[in-house]
């Protein structure tokens, strides 16, 4: 083969190898970056007189808690008293307890309030935050898991492309290294002969 040939073959394995390299870092780093492209903001929502609860010793649950992307920081704003039909009665925070966390609410006091209305914030995922999660969860969660547990074998397949890279220079030269001995070589042994 002639020695244009082989070492150009040899300059293109070295750039499909640098290639090669190259697209497993960036696979590295776009898949290794998912779990932290997390910067969509939690938005606060308000529910306003949420209906069908009650205050007593065990308390009732506000709905919110059952919401898709709930965080959690419900914080009342305002809980009537609607036991008596027509005549609702605005309760100081005195009068009950609401979990921030669990949104169960409950009588701080011995009165019981068999039906009152409640308004109150949270926190909550965004519409937005929720939708890119799905996406994420749906079709990428099996990257995700992968490039998670992939580095150490992305970093032995970098190591392999870089020796390889390594040794192809070092094949360049030398072929190089034998085409110039190789010429002034075969005229000196045919002085020899």
């Amino acid at each position: 083969m002639d020695l244009k040939k082989e070492v150009l073959a040899i300059i293109a394995v070295v750039f499909v190898l640098l290639g090669v390299l190259f697209a497993i870092n960036i696979y590295s780093f776009m898949f290794g970056m998912l779990d932290h492209a997390n910067s969509i903001p939690d938005v606060t929502k308000n529910i306003i007189n949420e209906t069908g609860l009650f205050i007593n010793n065990t308390g009732s649950t506000v709905s919110a808690v059952s919401l898709p992307g709930f965080i959690g920081g419900i914080t009342a704003i305002q809980v009537w008293n609607v036991s008596s039909p027509g005549t609702p009665v605005l309760l100081t925070s005195g009068n009950y307890t609401l979990n921030q966390t669990t949104g169960l609410l409950k009588n701080a006091s011995a009165v019981v309030y068999s039906s009152v209305n409640v308004s109150y914030s949270f926190t909550s995922k965004s519409d937005v935050k929720l939708s890119s999660e799905a996406v994420t969860n749906d079709s990428l969660n099996a990257v995700k898991t992968y490039s998670a547990g992939a580095s150490n074998q992305m970093n032995v397949v970098s190591i392999v492309i870089i020796l390889l890279l390594l040794i192809s220079v070092f094949v360049i030269f030398m072929k190089l290294w034998q085409n110039r001995n190789g010429n002034s070589g075969s005229s000196s042994s045919a002085n020899f002969g």
